[in-house]
């Protein structure tokens, strides 16, 4: 299920069921972590996937608060 909204403060997203998912910890690369979601995205069909890594870390840098 889709992302629906995200709290870029809370670092949380919630789909439409409601399930919240949030990120803990420093961005990073885990070659295991990346062929879980590779395998997740082939047996689920996902046709669309969009790495919003990079914007999230900029607007943490651009943080006033």
């Amino acid at each position: 299920m889709a992302i629906e909204t995200f709290e870029v403060e809370a670092a949380q997203g919630t789909t439409q069921s409601g399930r919240v998912y949030t990120l803990v910890g420093e961005s990073g690369y885990a070659a295991e972590a990346q062929y879980v979601w590779d395998r997740w995205c082939a047996v689920n069909a996902v046709k669309i996937c969009v790495d919003l890594t990079d914007a999230l870390n900029s607007w943490d840098a651009h943080d006033d608060g």
